[in-house]
């Protein structure tokens, strides 16, 4: 029943409506305010969509935005902080193992007698051994005081300096070599020696020891010399020489190191001194030629082990990873 000075039932919840969505409006305008204000119009912030929704819902509200730079926006006092993560730290520094550098030239001495250094006419075995390893690419320098063979030489081709002293013994050779190779600075030694000392009397122990005097005064210049020690080759007077090499080979055994290894050589068997000497005793081309072979087949494996050495050297690389890891 209508009764004057009330509101029909329908009007009544018309007006609740209307109150409902006025909040429900308001609430939203007041969000997108909120965000807009935080990070700029963005999607879904349109003012001009806003301040419509508002008329329609019965209250004028006017919307002015204008960009801010991020960092001059006031933050609202319900927004937490932003917080920046820490800065990554680097960790203490820890030992890192490096190899040495790979040297650039192996330094070799070819040291002996005449065997050695030849003589006038020949190339010596130096000539045909320096071939072989330059053909191989070994970066390779013979070392000592001495040049050239006893004479003029076959063939000038190769390095000719070398530390071979003709009639010498291994006594005479143990006198003088430590001033030699510190002169030279070998890395590596090729020694042929004894047959002087043989022949002229001496005995095979003497000899034996007076070439490991010799290997001793290497080490006193460089303690990681490389020695390549031959059983030396034969002669048509005999002179013990297969009693001394089976002596070389003990020596070998007894001397060799980790940091200055010995390398055995066998130039004794398969060499004839009918057909491979100028005189029944020093090498002739045919000799000289398997001399430089024997020696190269060993030669090699050292170079390769000489060039790839790994001597350990602690230094410190820092490396830089996140506190939090």
């Amino acid at each position: 029943m209508y009764r004057s000075g009330s509101k029909p039932r329908h009007a009544q919840l018309l007006l609740s409506a209307r109150e409902t969505l006025r909040t429900y409006w308001g609430g939203i305008l007041t969000l997108s305010l909120l965000f807009g204000t935080l990070g700029g119009c963005g999607a879904g912030s349109d003012p001009a969509a806003l301040n419509g929704a508002a008329q329609d819902s019965g209250t004028q509200n006017v919307v002015s935005h204008t960009p801010m730079e991020p960092s001059l926006q006031p933050a609202p006092s319900d927004v937490p902080p932003t917080t920046t993560a820490p800065a990554a730290t680097a960790p203490p520094a820890t030992p890192t193992t490096l190899s040495s550098p790979i040297p650039a030239m192996a330094r070799i001495m070819p040291l002996g007698d005449s065997i050695t250094e030849s003589s006038a006419g020949l190339a010596s075995y130096r000539f045909y051994l320096w071939q072989l390893l330059h053909d191989k690419g070994y970066p390779i320098d013979f070392v000592g005081s001495r040049y050239g063979v006893g004479g003029a030489p076959s063939d000038r081709d190769f390095d000719m300096d070398h530390e071979a002293h003709s009639g010498w013994r291994a006594d005479d050779i143990a006198s003088e070599i430590q001033g030699w190779a510190a002169a030279a600075a070998p890395d590596i030694v090729l020694l042929h020696l004894g047959t002087n000392d043989l022949c002229q009397g001496q005995t095979v122990e003497s000899t034996i020891s007076d070439i490991s005097g010799i290997i001793d005064r290497l080490r006193t210049v460089n303690p990681r010399i490389r020695i390549l020690l031959a059983e030396i080759i034969t002669c048509i007077w005999g002179c013990q020489i297969p009693t001394f090499n089976a002596q070389v080979a003990l020596l070998v055994a007894a001397k060799t190191t980790a940091d200055s290894p010995i390398v055995f050589v066998d130039q004794y068997t398969g060499f004839d001194p009918q057909t491979m000497t100028r005189d029944g005793q020093h090498p002739n081309s045919a000799g000289e030629i398997q001399m430089a072979d024997r020696w190269f087949s060993k030669l090699a494996p050292v170079l390769d082990a000489f060039f790839l050495r790994t001597t350990k050297k602690s230094v410190r690389i820092p490396s830089i990873s996140p506190s939090w890891a």
